[in-house]
């Protein structure tokens, strides 16, 4: 802009120059040029400039779900393609309880059956739990087989990796049948 505003400034004094006298045609129209020049660069700077601001105006990270970010894998300032990958994001809002029975206690328990859960690590913070899947036979590495549970961390207050301890509910206080 400053570069258009200093040609208009020229422009104007070889055209007074010129109806004086004292420059020649070929003066004012090579003012004229550098004017007519830098007016275009400005009008393509502009246009640049507000198809910039279009596109950042509609660039925004959104995650598919509600999600924490575990990891990121950019930096700022890095040139990305569509397909990069910025963030590792992670689901918390049910998590995944994981435990082994041994072979006296795996008939005790069911799909869809209740258990209480105890995480130590948020001052013994105690929820329920709905068996989602046992294993059919016993784990490789692992006394036992293995059973899965979901618990409900809508409010996000649990983090994956928690210790838990697993009490089972009695069939006479389980609904989940």
């Amino acid at each position: 802009e400053a570069e258009y505003n200093a040609s208009q400034r020229q422009l104007k004094r070889m055209s007074g120059l010129e109806k004086k006298g004292n420059a020649s045609v070929s003066e004012l129209d090579d003012s004229k040029r550098l004017y007519d020049v830098g007016a275009a660069q400005l009008n393509v700077a502009k246009a640049k400039l507000a198809l910039s601001k279009n596109i950042l105006e509609k660039t925004k990270i959104l995650a598919p779900y509600q999600a924490w970010v575990s990891a990121r894998m950019v930096e700022q300032g890095q040139l990305l393609s569509p397909a990069s990958e910025m963030f590792e994001l992670l689901d918390i809002q049910k998590l995944k309880v994981v435990f082994y029975l041994l072979e006296n206690d795996i008939n005790h328990i069911g799909n869809n059956q209740m258990i209480d859960v105890v995480i130590p690590a948020v001052n013994e913070l105690k929820r329920q739990a709905v068996v989602a899947h046992i294993g059919a036979k016993q784990f490789s590495g692992q006394a036992g087989y293995r059973v899965e549970a979901i618990i409900d961390n809508s409010d996000f207050g649990l983090r994956p990796g928690f210790t838990a301890r697993i009490t089972l509910i009695p069939s006479d206080r389980n609904l989940g049948g």
